[in-house]
């Protein structure tokens, strides 16, 4: 009973094993040794037969080329993931650019609004300043109008007190019109940047002495309207002391007709009046004569303050159109500056796309002949070794992603010569410096990859800069730090030998005391570059700790 289905399986395989053996099942390798023929060419019967492939072999074997390609899913899959990673991490950052240019945009649009708000509140004071103008202006016309039913021995003063009112509105015209153009000088100032403060403080100043000084001037205007108006008040006492005479002519003519003997008394009274008219009228030419030189002095007076006052906005225009023009062309110089630096990272992100491109159409090329070469191999069923050894002996192909660092090419070891050694005191087999005069130098290195170094960079810190040119590879992580650590390695690192120069760029240069002369072991460093003598570079937060020596 127990021997019935082993009997059946061997009955079984005996059936199918001939076509196994001859179409699908590959031969398995004997060496020429191991065959000995005999004259007639027939192999003698002690030679060992060859070893057939059965059924359970070439199920391990297709489950291992199972396992092969899904292993190679599995890793295009976290190609792919990591790729989506990335394209969310640049969205981030462009989006945090967009909300931080909409916050620039939102302050200035508030600077803006409170500028307009400074010009509104001008223009209300201007228009009521204007307003009660307009009411003196009536107020004036109105006394002139009463003025006009004076005497006309008044009206040449009259007409001098006309001259002065023109010339007064003409001033006020002036005034006016001045300050308007200081107020849009003004708008204009304070809309520019902040390097421009000190020049508008200045401005201010400027123009609280030109107001103190108009102050000055209207109290002087004030102080002369005072005195005119004492001399209408002189004025108009004495046209009542002449209605007064004329009350007493007309009293003295009735009282001849009523009686003669009045007519002595009516000439004396007659003759006292005259002689009171002609004092008064002396007084009044002598009170002309003053109001005249005062008129003239304050016109003088006027004329030097308007002097002075076109000298002062002169200076003040020749030095606003020399501080526009200086900050007009360092703001274009800037603007130059920027566009240039933003044309060559466009250029340079255009020429890394490109050669991204090309590269992944290469190796996709190269994973077609690849996965060609693979089926042809299968469908052969495997062959014959070469005269030279097995099969195991050929090459290992792998293929590579678009961003992956090549792998370690096995090259014979290079012959022990007498100028065999490195740069900068580099072992026989470890990197050399390969100077970089372009980026298309630089990219030619196999290194130039972006890279995350699992080993501490033990340096000796020769020098600390705040600038170091380099040709930077492409989405490298680097973050933006301003501080470059030049030293030399005091141990392997990256490839690198004992003695290789390396330069580090610190985010943060106080979290390790950076200084020469100090023996660190910096952490966390990513490939960051190369220089053009061929120094790499390599980019960190600057964690560090000392080196024992």
């Amino acid at each position: 009973m127990t021997q019935t289905p082993v009997l059946a399986l061997c009955g079984l395989l005996a059936f199918a094993s001939p076509a196994l053996a001859e179409d699908d099942l590959p031969d398995v390798a004997v060496p020429k040794s191991a065959v000995k023929e005999t004259k007639e060419g027939e192999a003698a019967p002690a030679a060992p037969s060859r070893k057939v492939l059965t059924a359970k072999d070439r199920e391990e074997a297709l489950k291992a080329e199972e396992a092969r390609k899904k292993a190679e899913a599995e890793a295009k899959a976290k190609a792919e993931a990591d790729e989506k990673a990335r394209l969310a991490a640049e969205a981030e950052a462009k989006k945090k650019a967009e909300a931080e240019a909409a916050a620039k945009a939102k302050a200035e649009a508030e600077a803006k609004a409170k500028a307009e708000a400074e010009v509104k509140a001008k223009a209300d004071a201007e228009a009521k300043r204007l307003k009660d103008e307009a009411d003196a202006k009536d107020r004036a016309k109105k006394a002139e109008e009463e003025k006009k039913r004076l005497a006309e021995e008044e009206k040449k003063h009259k007409e001098e007190e006309k001259r002065l009112e023109a010339e007064k509105k003409r001033l006020d015209a002036e005034e006016k019109k001045r300050k308007v153009e200081e107020d849009k000088q003004k708008a204009i100032a304070d809309k520019k940047a902040a390097a421009e403060k000190k020049r508008d403080e200045e401005l201010a100043k400027k123009k609280a002495e030109a107001d103190a000084r108009d102050s000055e001037l209207a109290r002087k205007k004030a102080e002369l309207e005072a005195k005119n108006k004492a001399i209408e008040e002189a004025r108009a006492k004495l046209e009542a002391d002449k209605k007064a005479a004329e009350a007493n002519r007309k009293a003295e003519a009735e009282a001849k007709a009523k009686a003669a003997a009045a007519e002595k008394e009516k000439q004396r009274a007659e003759a006292g009046d005259k002689a009171k008219a002609a004092a008064a009228e002396k007084e009044k030419q002598r009170a002309e004569a003053d109001e005249k030189v005062k008129a003239a002095a304050a016109e003088k007076e006027k004329q030097r303050l308007d002097a002075e006052e076109r000298k002062r906005a002169a200076l003040d225009e020749s030095k606003r159109k020399e501080a526009e023009r200086q900050a007009t062309g360092d703001e274009k110089r800037r603007l130059a500056e920027e566009d240039k630096r933003r044309r060559d990272e466009e250029r340079q992100l255009a020429e890394e796309s490109r050669r991204l491109d090309a590269e992944a159409k290469r190796l996709e090329a190269e994973q077609a002949k690849e996965a060609a070469r693979l089926a042809a191999e299968q469908r052969r069923g495997g062959g014959e070794p070469s005269a030279g050894g097995s099969r195991s002996a050929e090459p290992v192909r792998t293929v590579l992603k678009p961003g992956a660092a090549p792998p370690p090419r096995s090259e014979p070891a290079p012959v022990a010569t007498a100028s065999s050694g490195t740069a900068s005191g580099g072992r026989g087999g470890e990197i050399r410096l390969t100077p970089a005069n372009s980026m298309r130098d630089a990219e030619a290195d196999p290194r130039f990859l972006t890279s995350v170094m699992m080993e501490d960079a033990k340096v000796k810190i020769v020098s600390v800069l705040g600038a170091y040119p380099y040709f930077g590879i492409a989405h490298n992580g680097c973050g933006t730090g301003k501080t470059f650590v030049v030293g030399e390695l005091v141990a392997s690192f990256d490839g690198m030998g004992t003695g290789m120069p390396v330069v580090l760029r610190l985010d943060d240069p106080k979290l390790a005391p950076s200084r020469p002369g100090a023996l660190l072991a910096f952490s966390g460093l990513r490939r960051a570059g190369k220089g053009k003598d061929g120094t790499f570079v390599y980019c960190g937060r600057g964690t560090a700790f000392p080196v024992r020596k």
